[in-house]
């Protein structure tokens, strides 16, 4: 499970990763912005250069994961945009008829999401979206109504090796666990699926 903003990675973690996956692992992402700068270790720091061209550690060669050919969204299916950065919105529900609603109430096309103890949205800080490199024959659970396209895509998609994955692309998700229902409902779902 990856949390909140699991923005720095080395490749080290990134590759374990791509294994648990491949090994028919379960990954439930409940944040923004993950899996998005190569980072490297050097003794006591975590080395992170934002600079244009190359990028160049002391350990090897750095930059974004998409930058290297390694988009997160090849795994998460969703990845970083600056659409709709720093805006708050709830999401709009889409295929109510997924399991990932049950035991919700919700229908297609209602707003969830609408509290939260961050910024008061489920969708919000930094948000992820589908793009090219997302995995085929994703399901688009629901789109947060950000500005500018802005909104977090939630998705759900499995592996033919039975890996499963499900993202909400929000840095504010899990700020709405604990006031607002059927978020929490839906995370359980996520959970108990997972667990069988």
């Amino acid at each position: 499970m990856l949390n909140v903003h699991p923005e720095y990675w080395t490749l080290e973690m990134y590759n374990h990763l791509i294994r648990f996956l491949d090994a028919g692992g379960r990954l439930i992402y409940l944040g923004g912005n993950g899996i998005y700068w190569r980072v490297a270790l050097l003794n006591d720091r975590i080395e992170v250069m934002k600079l244009g061209g190359a990028h160049n550690y002391t350990n090897g060669l750095g930059g974004t994961f998409r930058s290297l050919d390694k988009p997160e969204s090849r795994h998460l299916g969703v990845q970083y945009t600056r659409a709709g950065i720093h805006t708050y919105a709830p999401y709009r529900v889409l295929n109510s008829s997924h399991w990932i609603y049950n035991n919700t109430g919700v229908v297609t096309g209602q707003l969830i999401g609408e509290t939260s103890l961050n910024n008061g949205k489920a969708s919000g800080g930094e948000t992820d979206k589908v793009c090219a490199s997302s995995p085929a024959g994703m399901t688009i659970l629901g789109i947060g109504t950000n500005p500018d396209n802005g909104g977090a895509n939630m998705i759900y998609y499995e592996k033919p090796n039975g890996s499963k994955v499900f993202s909400v692309g929000s840095m504010t998700y899990t700020g709405s666990l604990s006031v607002d229902t059927v978020i929490h409902q839906i995370t359980k779902n996520v959970l108990d699926k997972f667990l069988e």
